[in-house]
């Protein structure tokens, strides 16, 4: 059985830089544009964070209520298995 994950509206996640290429920052954010929570994981934890949550990637706080799901990477989220990331 999975961990229980009370459905408390929709989830948003704007990414705002990365460290040390192994981090994502971002905000999160549960259906309000003005009330986020600044975070910092690495890139492993932040897609389980992601899928758990079952967050929308978003790149601006406005277009929270908005997006219909895209396949895009906003802000300056890059994939840690990209190939100019492993120089």
């Amino acid at each position: 059985m999975g961990e229980y994950v009370p459905d408390i509206g929709k989830a948003y996640i704007r990414v705002t830089g990365e460290r040390l290429r192994r981090f994502v920052e971002f905000e999160f954010s549960i259906n309000d544009e003005d009330l986020t929570v600044e975070l910092i994981l690495p890139y492993q934890e932040f897609t389980a964070f992601c899928e758990k949550h079952q967050a929308t990637l978003i790149q601006r706080p406005d277009e929270i209520g908005s997006v219909e799901g895209g396949d895009s990477r906003p802000g300056l989220y890059r994939d840690p298995s990209h190939p100019d990331l492993n120089r």
